[in-house]
């Protein structure tokens, strides 16, 4: 059985990533990325992968908390989370934080190898609370 790959950028202040296989996790990296998800979270993966010897295109499915969580960070990881998972051709689910705690397919309910889901389905976010944009001061 192939990696799932774990994401979890619904935190402010820090990124966590895992792959889970067969149940188990078989590595987890935690990095901090106050206000720095967009340049964190692809490197991290790349550790994760390399620490696990294993390579991207191993995956069998890709997991993102769609939050709640702030804009910018919970964007981030469904961003990523949706281009992997669409470029390497596999699934992806969105889950909630305590899902990402439990690492388990069979005990969040996922069903990665579902042959009837042949048309590729985004992770939508789900954020805290509306965005807070502003526009640049000139």
């Amino acid at each position: 059985m192939s990696p799932i790959l774990y994401i979890d950028s619904s935190d402010r202040d820090r990124i966590i990533v895992k792959l889970v296989e067969q149940g188990s996790t078989i590595a987890t990296l935690g990095r901090a990325s106050r206000n720095g998800h967009s340049v964190t979270i692809i490197p991290a993966i790349q550790i994760l992968l390399r620490r696990a010897k294993r390579i991207l295109q191993s995956i069998s499915g890709v997991a993102v908390v769609g939050g709640p969580g702030p804009f910018t960070a919970v964007r981030v990881g469904v961003v990523v989370a949706n281009a992997l998972a669409w470029s390497l051709g596999v699934p992806v689910h969105g889950i909630s934080q305590n899902d990402f705690l439990l690492s388990s397919e069979e005990r969040v309910g996922v069903r990665w190898h579902d042959s009837r889901q042949r048309k590729f389905r985004p992770v939508m976010p789900v954020y805290g609370a509306e965005p807070n944009i502003t526009i640049a001061r000139t």
